[in-house]
């Protein structure tokens, strides 16, 4: 049997086969790792694709939530009405807290997108939004945090305003009391003497239906120690004028600077008339015994309180709007929001226009308080705001007021202890609501993130 070996050419097409297999794997390899790049850089582009049109979703869903919020600030005429009281943590703190959900929809029915909105401080100077966002099918949230600004509604930026002349005096010979003005911050802490702030700045304006001139008088009788202090500034008008003057007179004290009032200022306060829808309350005459009032609103045609069991308190926040006038005297108290906590923003008083004065020889009434429409004597005390704007106002030697008095007048020969944060609270004048502000947005923060 003969026996064939494999010669040269035999071996060169083994090798070459080999070579054609390797290589043939190399090219394979190849072609997996740039197939397995290219998966994988669609697979990135479509994930980066998906986040950037879900956030684009998200983006429009929180616009039109605070689209909304600005509607009901600037159009509606009971904005916030059908909103729910929000327990979301970002409301923890604030007294004003709403929330609304609201589903969006393309022109086909079909649901686009949900947001929950969010506003706290719905009736303060600024507000805040915070719009949470996210589109139909996406993973992605928006989230917006919105700082607003309304126009200002002069009332609380001084510890009193008059439209009228504002004067502070004790009697000469009356030992052992005092008159004038300090300040606070409720949110800081309650009053007290000892931390006493000097921001209880006095202002009187010159508006013709009210007063022939804008003054503002201390009158410390030559007395010592001085007992008619303002620890704070003292304007009066617009403009340097002998109808408009500060007169710091016989040992009284102005810690502060005696100026004009800015030139945008307003020179008037807004008339106050009676809502549309209140809880009646008729005359109110607490003689000896209290009355609490729930968080609301409250229409009364004359208040009148006489000893120190007389309280009138408050339970939430309330708007009590008089007709008349209003009277305390021998230690009674109007509380805001209990006697220890000091809010006066948790009550806003009123006093409506035209109203009547209280007549003379009104029993249980102190005789320096006729002809008045707000009178406080004989160590009474008040926590609250009021505003009125043709009222003259009378606040009697060895009382305490805590809040702010804007009026047609004022005669101070007792205390005032005005709330700094009150710089920051609406008024509501009964003519209009919260809902016809002009509000505009001043900051816009966003952020994303993913569920």
């Amino acid at each position: 049997m003969m026996h064939r070996f494999p010669g040269p050419y035999t071996r060169s097409a083994h090798q070459g086969r080999r070579g054609s297999i390797l290589l043939g794997l190399w090219f394979v390899s190849i072609l997996l790792v740039l197939t397995t790049q290219i998966t994988t850089r669609n697979l990135t582009d479509g994930r980066l694709l998906s986040r950037t049109t879900g956030g684009i979703g998200a983006l429009a869903t929180t616009e039109s939530g605070v689209e909304l919020a600005l509607w009901e600030f600037n159009y509606n005429a009971t904005p916030f009405a059908g909103w729910s009281v929000s327990t979301n943590p970002w409301c923890a703190g604030f007294a004003t807290c709403r929330e609304r959900t609201m589903t969006l929809t393309a022109s086909t029915g079909q649901a686009t997108g949900t947001v929950l909105v969010l506003v706290r401080d719905i009736d303060r100077y600024g507000p805040t939004v915070r719009a949470i966002g996210q589109s139909q099918g996406s993973s992605v949230r928006s989230i917006v945090d919105v700082e607003l600004r309304r126009s200002r509604r002069r009332g609380f930026d001084h510890a009193a305003f008059a439209q009228g002349e504002v004067g502070i005096s004790v009697a000469s010979g009356t030992s052992g009391v005092s008159a004038g003005t300090d300040s606070y911050d409720s949110t800081v802490a309650p009053y007290s003497v000892v931390s006493a702030g000097e921001n209880g700045d006095l202002a009187s304006s010159y508006n013709a239906p009210y007063t022939a001139g804008a003054r503002l008088t201390l009158n410390g009788f030559n007395e010592s120690p001085p007992r008619a202090i303002v620890e704070g500034d003292g304007f009066a008008g617009f403009q340097a004028d002998a109808n408009y003057t500060v007169s710091v007179i016989n040992g009284g004290v102005l810690t502060g600077t005696e100026a004009n009032l800015s030139q945008t200022a307003s020179s008037s306060l807004e008339q106050v008339t009676m809502p549309g829808s209140c809880t009646e309350l008729g005359s109110v005459s607490l003689i000896s015994s209290g009355k609490v009032l729930a968080a609301g609103t409250y229409c009364a045609d004359s208040l009148r309180m006489d000893g120190a069991s007389a309280k009138l308190s408050t339970t939430g926040d309330v708007k009590l709007y008089v007709r008349n006038w209003v009277a305390l005297q021998n230690g009674a108290a109007i509380e805001a929001d209990g006697s220890t906590s000091l809010r006066p923003e948790r009550l806003q008083m009123y006093l409506k226009d035209g109203g009547s004065k209280l007549p003379a020889g009104t029993p249980n009434t102190a005789a320096t308080c006729s002809n008045q429409r707000f009178c406080t004597a004989s160590s009474s005390q008040v926590t609250g705001t009021l505003y009125g704007p043709d009222a003259n106002v009378r606040i009697e030697t060895s009382t305490q007021f805590y809040g702010a008095i804007a009026s047609s007048s004022l005669a101070l020969a007792g205390n005032m202890h005005y709330d700094e944060n009150l710089a920051k609270v609406l008024t509501d004048y009964g003519s209009g609501s919260l809902g016809t502000g002009n509000v505009s947005i001043m900051t816009w923060r966003r952020r994303e993130e993913e569920n």
